[in-house]
């Protein structure tokens, strides 16, 4: 950015970064500096410099709709498709400990035939999730991070998965619920 005395070089699979302070509120553009590929001539560079306080209202708005796309806790799912997004959910967060097939591994415990997967009280196992289990050889970390609709989902995924087949249905308000 010349408006700035900025350059930075970028390198293919590393994040590059750097920082400036406008001084002056507006647009200012820049061009890639360096032939690089095919693509050079269309690699331009707009920086938008707004006001403090007009920046925290584009912040604002932003989180606004990322919220509006987020999931819906009040929604209420079918067993299907919850379960199915819970699968997903499975791979990515839970299968790495307790095995894709729910097996567990040394000290963690299995998620198959478990009695708190198996129990009636949903509540359990959703605060198990929220705030993780303390003790034993391979503690259970919290999962807060994870959404409302991503918890209910692969919960309902684990009790209806492998030979847990409880029936039961975890929706994303009961997971909301009991995240207060």
């Amino acid at each position: 950015m010349p408006s700035f005395g900025v350059h930075q070089d970028a390198i293919p699979g590393f994040v590059r970064d750097t920082w400036f302070r406008a001084e002056k509120v507006g647009d200012y553009y820049g061009q890639c500096a360096k032939i690089c590929g095919k693509e050079h001539a269309y690699m331009p560079i707009h920086v938008k410099v707004l006001a403090a306080a007009d920046y925290a209202q584009w912040v604002d708005g932003e989180k606004k709709k990322m919220a509006a796309l987020a999931d819906d806790p009040g929604k209420v799912w079918e067993a299907a498709a919850l379960a199915k997004r819970g699968e997903a959910v499975y791979v990515a967060n839970c299968a790495a400990c307790h095995q894709p097939n729910g097996k567990g591994m040394g000290p963690i415990k299995p998620l198959d035939g478990s009695a708190i997967v198996q129990d009636a009280d949903k509540t359990k196992q959703i605060l198990v999730l929220l705030n993780g289990r303390a003790g034993g050889a391979a503690p259970m970390p919290a999962w807060k991070q994870l959404s409302d609709t991503d918890i209910a989902a692969v919960i309902t995924y684990t009790k209806n998965s492998w030979s847990n087949k409880t029936g039961q249905l975890v929706q994303p308000s009961e997971v909301a619920l009991a995240r207060k």
